[in-house]
């Protein structure tokens, strides 16, 4: 393994590590970049890690060197990015390197030989659809996406610049999550378990989402992940039955879902349904009464559909 220390401003360096990466039982050969200084604006430190597609190109790709400064005059502006979240660019974007134009981040893992800091975030680099996607729909939609085109669950930690695009320009226009209000919540989590699907929401979006429910708004709730998920839904336009990724050699029986919209209504009955990659629940002017009471006492509330298919558990924690 080779380490290279560059200095891009004072105080705002990165490691490069020159390794291998042990994927499907194949090595290749990688870069990971990890940046050292970006913690002093109160930012989290990022790694990036590429596979090296070009034997005979030994230098790190320019354009990803100069965004790290770019992360920090953003992170002076107090525009911190964390887990779940996205950095995005027009076409051709300043990365130079394949068709990327972004990166969604997440929650950095180990790699053997790297030193990647306590609390880091790992970025991975998305083409324009990807991007266009996860801005507008869902960040995990397209990591879980990623995560089965590559065979690696959750999701790779690896960019590959000669891999496909999972998404297709015009992929989000189709999408249900374009036509419902949606909010990202990082501190929720929602699974399915059979029947059951849980969500748990913290007690400040609790009070959010009194308000909405109160105005009759819907809300898509976009939550973050759960560690204790071992299979994700997955999506694509024109998919007709319900996918998931999951670990090799595991029976699957918590599904991190990506999303829980709550439709209130004057309906007499509820309804929930299976939509893509997440649930529909529509709540009866019951339903709808009962639930505001649980969530203004910090209550969980359970209902079900009317036709007894579905369960929905709503907690706050």
């Amino acid at each position: 393994m080779k380490v290279d220390r560059i200095t891009l401003e004072p105080g705002l360096d990165v490691l490069i590590y020159s390794h291998d990466l042990w994927l499907h039982n194949a090595a290749s050969r990688a870069w990971t970049m990890v940046t050292s200084g970006l913690s002093a604006f109160k930012h989290r430190e990022i790694t990036l890690t590429i596979l090296r597609t070009d034997a005979a190109n030994d230098s790190f790709p320019k354009g990803v060197l100069n965004y790290v400064p770019a992360l920090k005059h953003f992170a002076e502006q107090g525009r911190i990015l964390n887990s779940d979240d996205i950095s995005g660019y027009r076409a051709p974007g300043p990365f130079q390197l394949a068709g990327f134009v972004g990166l969604a981040f997440f929650e950095a893992p180990p790699i053997a030989g790297v030193g990647v800091p306590i609390d880091a975030l790992t970025g991975l680099f998305l083409t324009e659809a990807e991007l266009a996607m996860a801005s507008r729909c869902s960040v995990r939609r397209v990591l879980n996406q990623l995560g089965k085109s590559m065979r690696h669950f959750p999701a790779p930690y690896w960019s590959d610049p000669l891999r496909a695009s999972v998404y297709a320009p015009g992929d989000a226009d189709q999408s249900i999550l374009t036509k419902l209000p949606n909010v990202k919540v990082r501190q929720a989590s929602a699974t399915s378990q059979g029947e059951v699907i849980r969500l748990s929401i913290p007690r400040s979006f609790a009070n959010a989402l009194i308000e909405r429910i109160t105005n009759g708004e819907s809300s898509a709730v976009l939550p973050g992940w759960n560690p204790a998920s071992d299979a994700a839904l997955v999506w694509s336009p024109g998919q007709q039955e319900p996918e998931a990724i999951f670990a090799d050699g595991t029976q699957p029986s918590m599904f991190a879902v990506n999303y829980v919209a709550l439709v209130p209504s004057d309906s007499a009955q509820n309804q929930i349904r299976f939509i893509e990659d997440g649930y529909v629940a529509l709540l009866s002017l019951q339903s709808k009464r009962e639930l505001l009471e649980a969530l203004g006492k910090g209550m969980p509330y359970t209902f079900h559909d009317s036709d007894q298919t579905y369960v929905l558990q709503i907690l706050v924690t």
